[in-house]
């Protein structure tokens, strides 16, 4: 082996990316690439059931686009069954393994007698007593059969795990466990062994449910007489609710992020908070200041939770910090055909306008029509508080009287023009800003209403106050 660091990230491809599999690939990653080392990517398929081509795309796609690209060829499990069946062979061969032919219903007979003495509910082991003639008699029978590693039941199995430290396991708590079913292919623990070993891993970074499969892979390292890797297991992701993340809690998977419109970036961020702590108060990073920065000394044993309002709030400071022109190029992929006919110049106006307020590149599509076309309503909370009788027409009147004096039709001359209107009127200016807002968008909310009569121009803006004037205040009605 040589001292280049090299890890893996090997997800099974029955359903996409979720996030705590993206967590695993990008702490992979980031040691990997912090220390000069290799990220491998290999697929897990052996559950021919279930695994499917299309979310062996998907995942790669979804490491792509977080920017988690890995070295060499993409590796698959199904095309190693050869090299599993010789290493099973050999241990047979070692007398490390054994074949049990034991049936489904003995083994379970075995359970409920150890249980109702309290005994141990493992395998008894009671095959490895039958003799040579015995096995070769029940081979020849055609008996089906599983094969098992020899555990010796005294002593114990000691490693440091990189997040949870010391971990000490006693081997009689290991059972002798299966490592090729009886329909001959070998078992997770057991390929897994096989494929870390002669990938040259050196560092097995994985979420803390494979804990309880470290002691067993130990095992099976030391009867393959291979190299143990070290071992660092990641905290568990909580949803909002406590309870472990899963599809449960919503959108867990990396393409529905997408489809949404989060930035790859801010989802990469957001990953890297969830069980590492950066030292200080920095909560914004690159993914090349997380490569930077990174450590596995950092990472924390306590489960992280995912929450979504920080999760928002940190996706709007992505956007708002990533080039109007690069926002708009993905909001092309996300949406090819959006506002195609529209001035790139002007949607790019729009973009540098509102990726100041909102989170996403759905938002920017979304929350953008009035820059677009004229409301067909209007929001009606807004309107009955905001414009709820006739004196505020008279007001809007006078107010688009004064516009029509404005010498240049710009952020700052608008300003100024409202600015005067409401001191001559010996009013606030929001008694102004709020109608004009609703008239011109038909939202209370939106960019500085200043800024928005600039890009829209003249022309549009005493369309749509006009428009206003004829369809508001609304009827009178009980507000639903």
């Amino acid at each position: 082996m040589n001292n280049t660091i090299r890890v893996r990230f090997a997800p099974s491809p029955t359903g996409e990316l979720h996030l705590g599999g993206a967590r695993t690939a990008l702490f992979n990653y980031l040691f990997a690439k912090q220390n000069d080392g290799k990220f491998y990517l290999r697929i897990e398929d052996t559950d021919e059931a279930r695994s499917r081509e299309e979310y062996v795309d998907q995942i790669c796609d979804s490491l792509r686009w977080l920017g988690l690209n890995w070295d060499g060829p993409l590796l698959f499990q199904s095309r190693r069954k050869d090299e599993y069946r010789a290493a099973v062979k050999k241990l047979l061969s070692e007398e490390k393994a054994y074949r049990c032919f034991c049936t489904k219903e003995e083994l379970s007979e075995e359970r409920k007698s150890a249980e109702s003495k309290g005994g141990f509910l493992g395998y008894s082991g009671k095959c490895l007593q039958l003799t040579k003639s015995e096995i070769k008699g029940k081979l020849n029978s055609a008996e089906p059969f599983c094969v098992r590693l020899k555990v010796a039941k005294s002593g114990k199995i000691l490693f440091e795990d990189e997040v949870y430290g010391s971990i000490e396991v006693n081997n009689k708590e290991i059972d002798d466990f299966i490592i090729q079913r009886t329909d001959g292919f070998p078992t997770y623990n057991f390929v897994v062994v096989v494929d870390d070993s002669e990938m040259e891993i050196t560092h097995v970074i994985r979420g803390e449910d494979h804990l309880t499969n470290t002691s067993k892979q130990i095992k099976v390292y030391e009867a393959l007489e291979r190299n143990v890797p070290i071992f660092a297991h990641l905290p568990m992701i909580l949803g909002g609710d406590g309870k472990r993340l899963s599809k449960r809690h919503g959108a867990v998977g990396v393409q529905t992020y997408r489809e949404r419109g989060f930035l790859s970036e801010a989802l990469v961020n957001f990953l890297a908070l969830l069980g590492w702590n950066p030292g200080d108060e920095r909560e914004i990073f690159s993914l090349e200041e997380l490569t930077q920065n990174f450590s596995l000394s950092r990472i924390v044993k306590k489960a992280a939770v995912f929450d979504d309002k920080k999760f928002e709030w940190m996706s709007g400071q992505h956007v708002m910090k990533t080039p109007a022109n690069e926002l708009l190029e993905r909001i092309r992929k996300l949406d090819p055909e959006w506002k195609k006919s529209v001035i790139p110049d002007y949607l790019l106006a729009i973009v540098e306008v509102q990726q100041k307020r909102l989170k996403t590149l759905v938002d920017l599509m979304t929350q953008s029509d009035y820059f677009f076309d004229g409301p067909n309503d209007y929001d009606e909370k807004t309107a009955r508080k905001r414009w709820k009788d006739e004196s505020i027409n008279a007001l809007m009147e006078d107010f688009l009287d004064s516009l029509r004096t404005v010498e240049e039709w710009s952020e700052e001359q608008l300003e100024n023009r409202l600015k005067k209107f409401a001191e001559e009127r010996e009013l606030g200016l929001g008694k102004i800003i709020h109608p004009t807002r609703l008239a011109l968008t038909g939202v209370p909310n939106g960019p500085s209403l200043f800024l928005l009569m600039e890009i829209l121009g003249e022309e549009i803006c005493f369309q749509r106050i006009q428009t206003a004037l004829k369809k508001l205040p609304l009827e009178s009605r009980e507000v639903i």
